[in-house]
């Protein structure tokens, strides 16, 4: 019964095989065709890429990236003649809820969140693989104001700023700017305009972009002072001899220098007292011999503000020294205390008479003829030395 069966079955399939086998044919044909026709593969470039953040905790260096290259592959029945242009794909990154300093993090496809692309459209690859952002942490501290420099008006009035207040202002921006501030400076004033006994200045912002700064402007306390010329007459020159040396001033004496100087009336003044912190130097504290030396007149001591306009005579040439132990023998107490040029008592060795600061070097704010203009002045008409240094 089943073989009979079977037989039938086998006589009726065979009896029809050709047609069978053409309709199989033209059905692998069809899905084939339907295939090819829904589905395709292409490369997209240039796709947007947008970073998502909360801005008052960080900066993102780059807002927006690009992927270079962005494989897609298209299947449906409904074909969309845009799916291979870039504008049509859009993909966001999220940035976690804080960071510490400055930080850079990496995201991979599978960390993308799609906000546009077409429909029937899957994503295979990416090149680059890895989208890297940076981000800065926002950081918010309080930072000083700078000293804001005296000033002279076109009056030749001159305008000193004193601490302003507040004398720190809060600042907020990306941890790598703030943390590099040392100091805010104060906007140039117009000196063309009056002054009262306070002005308004405003901060000056160094990265408007990044940073804000609370408050935008402070009150400067002014002071205004009247300026004149003034010439100090006979002034003995100090020396800066080398330390722990023997080398003395010899018996010839040094002439008396005049210096004029521009300044304002209060520093005048305390120039003009009796304890006046004004000097003028020789420096031979690079000589290792008798001389005669020639050298430039240094000016020291000098409020900031007071310039030097003239120094008479600005050098000072046939500077001969002495060596202590070939001087005429002296009382022990001579000894203990040798005499200075300026008949002042000078430590052991040499050093720069007491009633000069010790060590100490023309003031910063010094200009012609100053410190600041030849902190080392080449003998210009010195000996060579002699042999055995005699």
């Amino acid at each position: 019964m089943i073989i009979e069966s079977f037989k039938r079955a086998k006589r009726r399939f065979m009896s029809d095989i050709w047609r069978r086998l053409g309709a199989l044919a033209l059905a692998i044909y069809v899905w084939t065709w339907i295939n090819v026709r829904v589905t395709d593969r292409q490369i997209v470039s240039g796709v947007p890429v947008h970073i998502s953040y909360d801005q008052n905790k960080m900066q993102i260096m780059n807002s927006t990236e690009q992927i270079r290259d962005f494989v897609v592959q298209f299947r449906g029945n409904d074909i969309d003649a845009n799916w291979m242009l870039a504008s049509s794909y859009e993909f966001q990154v999220s940035m976690p809820d804080s960071v510490k300093g400055t930080v850079t993090l990496e995201f991979g496809k599978e960390q993308l969140e799609v906000v546009k692309k077409p429909a029937g459209v899957t994503l295979k690859e990416m090149q680059p693989s890895k989208i890297r952002v940076t981000a800065d942490e926002i950081v918010e501290t309080w930072i000083g104001i700078a000293h804001v420099p005296s000033k002279i008006k076109p009056n030749g009035d001159l305008v000193r700023f004193l601490t302003p207040q507040p004398a720190r202002v809060k600042v907020r921006g990306p941890s790598r700017i703030v943390r590099n501030l040392q100091a805010l400076t104060l906007k140039e004033p117009d000196l063309s305009m009056p002054f009262g006994s306070t002005v308004r200045l405003q901060v000056d912002n160094p990265d408007h972009s990044s940073l804000t700064i609370t408050p935008q402007e402070v009150s400067v306390s002014v002071e205004k002072q009247i300026m004149e010329e003034h010439d100090f007459e006979k002034l003995t020159p100090h020396l800066l001899l080398p330390p722990n040396t023997d080398l003395a001033l010899g018996s010839v004496s040094l002439p008396n220098v005049t210096v004029r100087l521009h300044g304002s009336v209060n520093d005048m003044a305390e120039l003009k007292a009796v304890n006046s912190p004004l000097r003028v130097f020789l420096d031979l504290s690079d000589v290792n011999d008798v001389g005669p030396w020639s050298r430039k007149v240094l000016v020291g001591g000098l409020p900031n503000g007071v310039e030097v306009v003239k120094v008479d005579p600005d050098v000072i040439h046939d500077i001969v020294l002495t060596k202590r132990e070939t001087a005429a023998a002296k009382p022990a107490a001579d000894e203990a205390e040798p005499v200075a040029e300026d008949g002042k008592a000078t430590s052991k060795g040499g050093m720069v008479p007491q009633s000069a600061p010790p060590a100490e070097k023309p003031h910063d704010g010094v200009k012609a003829g100053t410190a600041e203009d030849a902190p080392h002045q080449a003998p210009t008409d010195d000996k060579p030395p002699a042999p055995d240094g005699k």
